[in-house]
Parts: C-alpha cells; structure tokens; sequence
C-alpha cells in the first residue's frame, strides 16, 4: 500500500489516493486512475446524459402523439425514457413464434394507458428484455384485459 497525489485529466482536481498491490504496478495503477473521471465529473456527465435522453423521449412523445406523463418533473423525465424505451422494443414481440400484429397493437395500447410516471418507475426491472413485452403490464391487467389478450392467442404468456 502506497499513497500518490495525482490531477485528474477530466478536470485537473488534485487528489490523494491509497493505491494497493505490488510495489511494481502501483505507479501504473495510480496513471490509470488519473484518466477516470473525478466522481464530481462523472455524476455531471450523468446527468447530462439523463437530461439529452429525457429530452429526446419528450420530443418523441410529443411526435407519437402519446399522453402525458403525471409526477414531478423528475419522475417525468425518467419515466419519458423508460416508457420510449419499452415502445422501441415492443416490436420485438411481432417477431416471436405465434403472435400476430394484433399482439403488438394490444400491447401499445396497454402502454399507452399508463400515464402515471411513478408506475413505470416502480416497474422498471419487469419492462422489456427479449421477448418479455409484457412482464411488467401484466401484474395490473384486469381479468377483462386478460380475457381480451387471451382471445388472441397468446394465453400461456398470461
């Protein structure tokens, strides 16, 4: 263990660091760590990545004429990405064994229906992955809406 004073290249901060290891590759780590970005620096670069995607979701919203979102302007921006991301792969769902256009119509209607912004929030882990274009819709389906997705075809994803 070794202490090195090294300025970072993002923004030139000086900083103390304990670098651990075998004397011989301690210098190298400590050059390395002088190309991360500084945590300041990186939550900054964060944010801003999070306000541009929030920006485009809004304006791709707005384009698709989908409603609204509800919840503070936080929950917003958040939820405008996670719903914009759900929809960009709900496609995905036309191309598995079975499932017809009426499929995917259903299931952007049901997406379309969720306006309150803490609902995708809270179901963000359920939303799209592969084929799972429904995981998260279907905790809250009424046994209509089931019924309704059933007649379908697709009954055994339910």
């Amino acid at each position: 263990m070794a202490w090195y004073t090294i300025r970072r290249d993002c923004c030139g901060a000086v900083e103390r660091i304990q670098v651990y290891g075998p004397s011989d590759t301690r210098q190298a780590r400590a050059n390395r760590t002088e190309m991360r970005p500084c945590q300041a620096c990186a939550r900054q670069r964060r944010a801003v990545e999070a306000e541009q995607a929030a920006h485009q979701a809004a304006g791709q919203a707005d384009l698709d004429g989908l409603p609204t979102l509800t919840g503070t302007d936080r929950q917003v921006a958040w939820a405008l990405v996670l719903r914009d991301n759900t929809i960009k792969r709900a496609p995905s769902l036309a191309t598995m064994p079975g499932a017809t256009g009426d499929h995917l119509d259903w299931l952007l209607d049901r997406i379309c229906e969720r306006t309150d912004a803490a609902w995708w929030i809270d179901h963000r882990a359920g939303l799209p992955r592969d084929d799972h274009c429904w995981t998260a819709l279907r905790t809250s389906l009424t046994d209509e809406q089931k019924a309704e997705f059933a007649a379908l075809g697709k009954e055994s994803r339910l």
